[in-house]
């Protein structure tokens, strides 16, 4: 609902939500806004996955990277581009979107076909005036007065990292319900064991990290790597006897800085395995939620 800061919008606005935890590798954003004159997807790939290499007849694209790092080969050639770095493809140069890792990929692709118009604005000095003028005969305006400035949002790195910590905390002490209060409402855990199984929803994130956690011992986390809203962090455990594992976590934050997304990368193969013969009949016990889960994998 619009508040006094956000009166609710014109007809002739649209407007969009950027999720980077989505599920879906491909969000067609040009339809949710009603553009007519270029396109405009975001695209997410776990680390790993990587997109159909493909070229266009006549459309130019640009693609923006918001999170992680791109591969981007052209024509076989790869080469890399951080956060916040644009590069634009011709048409016709077949090109093929890859993440590496170690975190996820989520960036915009624009693109168009046809002339820019070039300058078509007007500017204004003030809302009551009727007749614009170029812009560059119109002055900038001055900066808000700092009573109008919005205070400080929660959603800072600090609160991000704030969230990560506390789930380390807790998992390390085996407290279940303090790491469940770190998650997001629409939280989703990938199976350590088959990356095509989600876990989501409170009941069954609880019965996942019960078994899973519950099968571990001595469990420490080493300190977090990177920046926004993807975190990675690398833990050492016991599971069995004397086996010790490895376990590389991925967590996606959402905007409020808590978890939406926990992704686990284990290894050696031996505690893999080991972890797995742990795991399973704990989770026997729960069938509806491994159930859920290898549904919600397959979306």
């Amino acid at each position: 609902m619009p508040d006094d800061h956000e009166p609710a919008l014109r007809q002739d606005t649209t407007r969009a939500q950027l999720d980077p935890a989505v599920s879906d590798q491909f969000v067609p954003l040009r339809r949710q806004l009603g553009v007519s004159s270029f396109g405009i997807n975001q695209i997410a790939l776990a680390p790993g996955q990587r997109g159909r290499i493909h070229r266009h007849n006549r459309q130019e694209e640009v693609y923006l990277v918001l999170e992680g790092t791109l591969t981007l080969a052209i024509e076989g050639e790869q080469s890399d581009l951080g956060e916040g770095e644009l590069i634009r493809v011709a048409p016709e140069v077949r090109r093929q979107l890859i993440n590496r890792g170690p975190g996820r990929l989520v960036l915009l692709a624009l693109g168009g076909d046809g002339e820019h118009l070039g300058r078509d604005g007007e500017a204004f000095v003030a809302w009551e005036d009727t007749t614009g003028a170029p812009p560059q005969e119109i002055p900038r305006p001055g900066d808000l007065d700092p009573a109008e400035l919005r205070a400080p949002s929660p959603s800072t790195p600090a609160a991000a990292d704030d969230a990560v910590a506390r789930y380390l905390a807790a998992s390390e002490a085996n407290d279940v319900e303090a790491l469940l209060a770190t998650l997001a409402p629409d939280c989703e855990l990938v199976s350590p064991i088959s990356g095509r199984m989600a876990f989501r929803g409170e009941r069954d994130l609880r019965v996942l990290a019960t078994a899973v956690y519950g099968g571990l011992h001595g469990l420490r986390w080493g300190p977090q790597i990177g920046e926004g809203r993807v975190r990675t962090v690398i833990g050492e455990a016991q599971v069995g006897p004397g086996v010790r594992l490895t376990d590389a976590m991925v967590f996606e934050l959402d905007a409020q800085g808590r978890i939406a997304r926990v992704r686990p990368h284990i290894r050696p193969w031996l505690g893999l395995t080991m972890f797995a013969l742990t795991l399973g009949p704990r989770m026997a016990l729960h069938p509806g939620a491994v159930l859920r889960a290898v549904r919600g994998g397959s979306r």
